[in-house]
């Protein structure tokens, strides 16, 4: 993947060079939250923000231990924020997660915006506090971070410059079944609703990376094995994520859905933006519900081509 080359000019100033830490503290909702935040290695530069939300159970602090964005060199111009998640749908106290995770469904969006509070109270903190670009923002999830940061595509679309998620599916249409697609849900939908419901998603483009494994029971929840068919022609999360996002972004499909080899192909699939739309990347990895080897190097690349400008 090319990325944009970038010339960084120091200030004048004395500018600590090399990465620093600190924990953000704020609170929503009677409720004190953290966020574990690294600076870039050069504190004069007006740095683009990446924010990274953890699944469920996860912390500020095992996030960047874990991931570790923050030691890719390509991404040292960027701030880099490892978000924590709250108590969700009384789950227990420490399985820390996030929210909002599906945005048509009033359940889980009415009432229930103290991420999206928490989320505004760092950005505002990263502006008035620090050098940092909040126009240039991007964010990125795995499995419940991932929910949430697909949530965040559809309700703050212009907040941030591109998103990328691995490990979780999409859900812009209230019927998640209805996709319109010649090989898929023969036996599991009404075909003849299809093109009303995806009429119902709204378009509101932002690009989009969307990674998972090829062997991740999530997408289908209650089935640990066989998750893929081949043709997909069974009920299937995934095709009907790759679907829900190439509407919402008006992303181009050059060919028909059926020629896509969605379940088994490797190979980054780019669908290219329409007129006023955004680009829609898909990335298959073979292995099950967990972080690949390769996937913080995937986003670091995606987000700087996004972000550095």
């Amino acid at each position: 993947m090319l990325y944009l080359m970038v010339v960084f000019f120091a200030c004048e100033e004395d500018c600590n060079v090399g990465r620093s830490a600190y924990t953000f503290e704020t609170t929503i909702e009677g409720e004190l939250r953290v966020a574990k935040i690294m600076k870039p290695v050069n504190e004069c530069i007006r740095a683009p923000i990446l924010f990274f939300f953890h699944g469920r159970g996860g912390t500020a602090q095992n996030s960047a231990a874990y991931y570790k964005f923050h030691n890719v060199e390509l991404l040292d111009h960027m701030y880099i924020v490892y978000a924590q998640g709250t108590n969700y749908d009384d789950h227990p106290e420490d399985a820390n997660g996030w929210v909002i995770r599906f945005p048509h469904i009033k359940s889980h969006c009415s009432g229930k915006d103290k991420d999206l509070q928490y989320l505004q109270a760092i950005i505002d903190h990263l502006s008035e506090d620090e050098n940092a670009d909040v126009e240039n923002m991007g964010a990125a999830g795995f499995s419940n971070g991932g929910f949430f940061t697909l949530s965040l595509s559809a309700l703050w679309p212009h907040t941030f410059k591109g998103f990328a998620c691995l490990g979780c599916y999409s859900s812009y249409s209230p019927t998640l079944s209805l996709i319109n697609c010649e090989d898929s849900y023969e036996n599991a939908i009404d075909k003849s609703a299809a093109a009303t419901m995806n009429a119902l998603i709204k378009i509101n483009p932002t690009p989009t990376l969307y990674m998972f494994g090829n062997s991740d029971s999530t997408l289908v929840p209650g089935v640990v094995s066989a998750v893929y068919k081949e043709n997909c022609n069974e009920f299937c999360y995934f095709q009907n994520t790759i679907l829900q996002l190439i509407i919402k972004n008006n992303s181009l499909m050059e060919v028909p859905c059926s020629v896509h080899n969605f379940m088994t192909d490797t190979e980054r699939q780019i669908f290219k933006a329409k007129s006023g739309g955004a680009e829609t990347q898909v990335q298959l990895y073979i292995g099950d519900h967990s972080w690949p080897a390769n996937a913080t190097t995937w986003m670091a690349e995606y987000f700087a081509e996004l972000l550095y400008n």
